[in-house]
């Protein structure tokens, strides 16, 4: 029993880990992934807790064509 329960935390580690590399070195790829979460979970049919979970979680709308790794300042489009 032990061992499973080592196996688990190993693996939520691991995971954490991975979330977290993801969201500071691919910020549009973790973008994507968060918004679609967040359209799958607002979907009508879901419970009203899904969805209101899913609306908290939607990344901002970007205005106009704005980067989201970088400021607008050095020129970036």
């Amino acid at each position: 029993m032990s061992l499973t329960v080592q196996y688990i935390l190993l693996a939520l580690i691991g995971l954490c880990c991975l979330l977290f590399v993801v969201r500071s070195q691919l910020p549009g790829v973790w973008r994507r992934l968060v918004g679609a979460i967040a359209l799958w979970a607002a979907k009508e049919q879901h419970p009203t807790w899904l969805q209101s979970v899913g609306r908290r979680i939607a990344p901002p709308a970007r205005a106009g064509n704005a980067c989201a790794g970088c400021s607008n300042d050095d020129g970036c489009h």
